[in-house]
């Protein structure tokens, strides 16, 4: 695994949000606008974290005796949303179907939209998308 800095998940966040921004507004794959967006989250919270923990890289973040369960699940959304203490309104990030009856947990967003896997419910994804955003307007105010 390759550590970051708390630094440069900061820079990140911000990188990834703003090319998120600006990719919704041309005419770029829905996908691809999904995954930026998914992965400007994970940043966030894993700065915002890391911030709260007084944590400098991501190799202290995966050792920290509080925070050993999140090496396991270094793309789980949800824990990281719990332990950043986020509000319980963003914590629903429910599983999405794929067209091949593949179950996907957060914690697996971006691979199917890394690899434009189709999913079964196109309403969900959108919800899904919405929350993500509300997520990054609650990390808005909270990253220093």
């Amino acid at each position: 695994m390759i550590h970051a800095k708390v630094s440069e998940l900061r820079k990140a966040y911000s990188r990834h949000l703003s090319l998120y921004k600006n990719v919704s507004v041309s005419n770029a794959s829905i996908i691809t606008q999904n995954l930026i967006l998914c992965y400007a989250v994970e940043c966030g919270l894993k700065c915002l974290i890391m911030q709260r923990y007084r944590i400098g890289t991501t190799e202290h973040l995966f050792n920290h005796v509080d925070l050993e369960y999140l090496y396991n699940s270094p793309h789980n959304l949800t824990l990281m949303l719990k332990t950043a203490k986020c509000p319980r309104k963003l914590h629903n990030l429910p599983a999405i179907t794929t067209k091949s009856n593949a179950n996907v947990d957060c914690s697996r967003y971006h691979e199917v939209w890394r690899y434009g896997i189709e999913i079964q419910n196109e309403k969900l994804e959108r919800n899904i998308v919405e929350i993500l955003k509300d997520i990054t307007y609650w990390l808005d105010e909270q990253i220093r």
